[in-house]
């Protein structure tokens, strides 16, 4: 399921929550280039611990539902779609998600 990852395929949101991570870290007056290119590396990142902590919400009773899904090659839309059917405060997993990589990309004890 591992797809190759651009800042197109990225949630304006999500986009706009790196770059201000980038502000936050005083990163703003990199060249166009260069911050692009960590713009990427961020949504990788971010886009791996939000994957991790998504499958950890998972309820066990759920686990062969998903294995199957990931069987054959879900789209995005089915996999937002069977998450939001089956994981009971999806927009909290990525609401404390974005929480914890502020945390860890900062390195600062930020209010929880």
């Amino acid at each position: 399921m591992k797809q190759k990852l651009n800042l197109e395929q990225a949630d304006e949101q999500i986009k706009a929550y790196l770059e201000t991570l980038l502000i936050k870290k005083g990163m703003d007056d990199l060249p166009p280039e260069i911050m692009a290119n960590m713009l990427v590396d961020l949504f990788s990142r971010f886009n791996d611990l939000l994957l991790l902590n998504v499958f950890k919400a998972i309820p066990e009773e759920k686990q062969a539902d998903l294995d199957e899904l990931l069987s054959g090659e879900p789209t995005e839309d089915e996999m937002d779609e069977f998450f939001r059917k089956n994981i009971n405060n999806y927009d909290g997993v990525i609401a404390e998600t974005m929480k914890e990589f502020e945390r860890v990309f900062l390195g600062s004890n930020i209010e929880r």
